[in-house]
């Protein structure tokens, strides 16, 4: 017998909304600077100071 797997709708939140994705705000930075720890330990993204994630919240470039 041959079987196909069924597309899985989009993960929404608890409110059934599909989540809400907007640009960093100055707010955001420490957060962001700890979120991206992890990634500076396994080499995936190279270390960045909170400073540069306060330089560039809500900017367009990186």
């Amino acid at each position: 017998m041959i079987t196909a797997a069924t597309p899985r709708p989009p993960v929404h939140g608890a409110d059934d909304l599909p989540p809400l994705v907007r640009r960093a705000r100055l707010q955001d930075a420490p957060a962001l600077h700890t979120l991206s720890m992890a990634f500076f330990r396994s080499g995936a993204l190279r270390p960045r100071s909170i400073d540069h994630y306060l330089a560039h919240a809500g900017s367009s470039s990186s």
